[in-house]
């Protein structure tokens, strides 16, 4: 709330602290306020940062293994996909992050 007060509301380090907030709700089993608060910030990770920023890419990221963790694996995989998009076009094919959302991805396909 005070950097919200302090930055705005479209500012990337509230929306870090929003993303920051949604893992220690996930943390603590309320699946749903932590869903509430990854999509604030990824509603302004994508508007300040863009689609294909690694912020924004970390949240998607994040929000795949809390949906994971909901079996809605719709939304999984779209979040996956999402993340995957940057890692490869940042890091390239072999890079760990880029190796974990591909075979996440593929899990997803498989299951859906």
């Amino acid at each position: 709330v005070i950097k919200q007060k302090v930055l705005g509301e479209d500012h990337p380090d509230t929306a870090g602290t929003l993303n920051n907030m949604a893992i220690v709700f996930n943390s603590q089993g309320d699946h749903k306020k932590a869903l509430e608060y990854y999509k604030k910030a990824l509603a302004i990770k994508q508007k300040v940062l863009g689609e294909d920023h690694l912020d924004t890419a970390g949240t998607c990221f994040n929000m795949a293994l809390l949906y994971k963790t909901l079996n809605d694996t719709q939304q999984e995989l779209d979040m996956w996909e999402k993340a995957h998009k940057t890692f490869l076009n940042t890091f390239g094919p072999n890079h760990q992050h880029t190796k974990i959302t591909k075979s996440q991805i593929e899990r997803c396909r498989k299951n859906l």
